[in-house]
């Protein structure tokens, strides 16, 4: 504050009065002066940060949206091409909780993943039919699981998503979030996992 106050007198005065912050126009320190100028000068400080701070917000909400304007082309390319089927959707793979608890299904068709307290949903298709499975393990030993699929992408710390299934992402400066088929359900997309989705749909 003292800082921008000197560089408001050097505009409004010049250098020759550059202590016309300190004292008035008597030649006199006083301490209501002082306080005067150093209120009026936090007041520019407030505006100028409260300035910058809409300035940053406009232009993270701008790079945002065109962040996922990229991303929602990158799904509407893949949908219109004529893929080949993906290395491995043909084989299953077993799951494995605590015990005896087990899945075993085509990662193809496993929707997504969820961390939810000591356990793990998983949302996945059989008979082309929805289905959830509730056991006892962590996200880690799922993903270490599924290490060799590719389309399976840690978004958020709690969820692992089949980026097959992604309809849509989208969000704002605060950060976006994915729409997957067959379900109405929101997936979070954390700041720190973004460009790990971004990598998988350029894929």
């Amino acid at each position: 504050t003292v800082f921008i106050g000197e560089f408001w007198c050097l505009i409004r005065y010049g250098w020759k009065h550059l202590d016309y912050f300190w004292i008035e126009d008597q030649g006199k320190f006083t301490l209501k002066w002082f306080l005067h100028q150093l209120m009026e000068n936090a007041y520019v400080c407030v505006l100028v940060f409260a300035y910058m701070l809409i300035l940053t917000n406009k232009r993270m909400k701008e790079h945002r949206i065109r962040e996922l304007e990229a991303m929602n082309s990158m799904l509407e390319q893949a949908r219109d091409e004529a893929r080949p089927e993906e290395e491995g959707q043909s084989r299953r793979v077993t799951l494995r909780g605590e015990g005896k608890d087990t899945l075993e299904l085509n990662p193809g068709e496993i929707l997504f993943i969820e961390s939810v307290a000591n356990y793990v949903e998983i949302w996945y298709f059989e008979d082309g039919e929805l289905r959830q499975k509730r056991m006892r393990s962590t996200l880690k030993a799922m993903e270490q699981s599924l290490a060799e699929y590719s389309y399976f992408v840690h978004c958020h710390r709690a969820f692992v998503v089949n980026i097959n299934y992604i309809t849509h992402i989208e969000g704002n400066a605060a950060g976006c979030q994915i729409q997957m088929m067959s379900i109405q359900k929101c997936i979070p997309v954390s700041k720190a996992n973004i460009d790990s989705l971004r990598n998988a749909l350029a894929k």
